[in-house]
């Protein structure tokens, strides 16, 4: 790439004195060569590929002569495998672009199918405990005299007659529309009819026999909780009808989006990012540089997937959240510049840049990621608990309980992970409760934990697990008894993951978190003797951690009872 004029001067700045502010002309230069590209329909990946050294990591030859060399120390691990999607600025570049030539629509219409169909799902659950109540309270209520077999067994299968209500409104609604018909089903309709009217006079006639009037309007009630759930079901369904015929339509389409509208939507984002990574280094009050400096740390693949691994580890419930289910985990964004990771709810991304501050990769990350779990928490429940603390009641602005939260979070990361205790004591305490993995529960790495995996994912690699089992546990790699393990003691098998902990320590003593859970599993168990020996050598394996503090807290109860 031809750099500007301006970038050259300030570049030559940067060689010079490292603390100069080159955001401004580094990517005004970026982003008019990729406008460029653009404007003129030339190849945008065939570019972005070109110049991915600089675009992605500010990598300039003027600074660094061996700059593949030091592309190659960054990129040192597949990332396709990490816990989040990581995207370089060029890979986030392509997907935008792809996306602006489909139309944003088509985005919008897919996330809005899935809150659709998840709300259908939520009041589908919502009619099925009601029918469950309705059921329990008719079965109590009723004279022994009048429930004979044959009641009982109109009772149980009232769900029936609930289906053909549902679909007896859905037709009368779809009439209403002015939908067609054909003669057929016009007839199985009129007979349907003629059914459940006979089926909802059986009904209210049992329900009329109650003798407790107050349970007997109870129950009336929940036949007309039922009815208005299913009238906002048929229209959610209806919602759900019209959206995904527009989405096929953009779909057959394929919506031509002029390049002059492309240009502009791909200028505004990056500037957009370019505001970020600028707020990244003022938050720090230090300047912001996205050229990779001499001296200065910066991330690798490898250093990036551990602290979000260690996040993850310690604060095992932050993707526990509706939010997940609605657009997914938040994706990583690296990008080139210097400052603490943050998040942007505008895309749904940690935003993480290329240097790292003060050497302290983890408090990079970890801040990024609890201004996320801060975000999904439109509740307030964690701040307004955290606020509660005796430390914190007299705080006001929720912009410095923030501020404190953020800080204490990183803390929480650093040093109470390797079991120094600077918190204070009820804050401390208060992250035990809120945040930390549960004291009394085996470590389970991130992909494992239950809400990591679907039930079919968690079935299948079970079932995996059980084959190799079959040939001797003893004959089983390192890594599925580790699995292995976790996954039956998820069953409540405690017996066969301690024989798996039992055959993994056998090929490997130095796998120190095997000896975490076995103190674990073997508690389960009432083996207190072998509880006590994996305890313990955790202890002495890895003494200076939160995890050990566990442990010998374990140790001490075990050996005093």
């Amino acid at each position: 790439m031809k750099y500007s004029d301006n970038f050259k001067r300030s570049l030559d700045k940067v060689c010079s004195d490292s603390s100069t502010d080159c955001n401004g002309p580094f990517w005004s230069m970026i982003i008019e060569a990729i406008a460029d590209v653009v404007r003129n329909n030339g190849n945008l990946e065939s570019f972005l590929k070109s110049e991915s050294d600089l675009i992605d990591f500010g990598l300039c030859k003027e600074v660094h002569e061996n700059s593949d060399q030091i592309r190659e120390t960054i990129v040192n691990e597949d990332i396709s495998q990490f816990p989040l999607q990581v995207l370089t600025i060029s890979q986030w570049l392509m997907d935008l672009y792809s996306r602006l030539l489909l139309g944003d629509k088509k985005e919008n219409l897919e996330n809005e199918i899935r809150v659709v169909k998840m709300q259908i799902q939520k009041k589908e659950k919502m009619v099925a405990e009601i029918q469950e109540e309705r059921k329990q309270h008719l079965l109590g209520l009723l004279n022994p005299s009048v429930l004979s077999a044959s009641v009982k067994k109109k009772i149980n299968g009232l769900e029936e007659t609930d289906v053909m209500l549902f679909e007896s409104m859905r037709m009368k609604k779809a009439i209403s529309r002015g939908v067609f018909f054909s003669v057929q089903q016009k007839r199985e309709h009129f007979d349907r009819e003629k059914q459940l009217q006979k089926e909802l006079a059986w009904l209210n006639s049992l329900i009329d026999s109650i003798d407790d009037r107050v349970a007997m309007f109870e129950l009336k009630k929940a036949g007309d909780q039922i009815v208005s759930e299913f009238n906002q079901i048929i229209d959610l369904e209806v919602v759900l009808e019209k959206t995904k015929a527009e989405l096929e339509c953009i779909e057959k389409k394929q919506q031509t989006v002029s390049l002059l509208e492309v240009e502009n939507a791909i200028r505004k984002e990056l500037e957009y990012i370019r505001d970020l990574v600028k707020l990244s280094a003022k938050r720090l009050r230090i300047e912001t540089c996205p050229v990779l400096l001499r001296e200065k740390p910066y991330f690798n693949y490898k250093t990036l997937r551990e602290c979000i691994e260690r996040v993850m580890e310690f604060d095992p419930k932050i993707f526990r959240n509706y939010r997940v289910n609605l657009f997914g985990k938040p994706r990583v964004l690296f990008v080139p510049g210097i400052g603490n990771s943050l998040y942007d709810w505008k895309n749904n991304v940690i935003l993480v840049p290329t240097m790292v501050p003060e050497n302290n990769p983890i408090a990079s990350v970890a801040s990024g990621l609890i201004e996320y779990r801060l975000d999904v928490d439109e509740d307030r429940v964690l701040i307004n608990s955290y606020n509660q603390l005796p430390e914190m009641k007299n705080i006001r602005s929720s912009l410095q309980l923030r501020s404190y939260l953020i800080k204490d979070y990183v803390k929480w990361m650093i040093s109470e992970y390797k079991g120094y205790r600077v918190l204070q004591k009820g804050v401390k305490e208060w992250f035990e409760h809120e945040i930390a993995p549960d004291k009394n529960d085996i470590y389970t790495p991130a992909p494992y934990q239950n809400f990591a995996l679907s039930i079919s994912e968690y079935e299948n690699l079970f079932k995996q697990i059980e084959e190799k089992i079959e040939d001797g546990i003893e004959n089983c790699s390192e890594q599925d008894l580790w699995i292995g393990s976790i996954l039956q003691y998820q069953k409540g098998k405690f017996d066969i993951s301690l024989q798996m902990l039992q055959a993994l320590l056998q090929k490997n003593s130095n796998f120190t978190m095997a000896w975490y859970n076995l103190g674990h599993v073997a508690s389960k168990l009432m083996r207190r003797k072998e509880a006590v020996c994996g305890f313990t050598e955790f202890s002495k394996r890895n003494p200076q951690s939160w995890w050990a503090i566990v442990a010998r807290d374990h140790l001490r109860r075990l050996q005093t009872s």
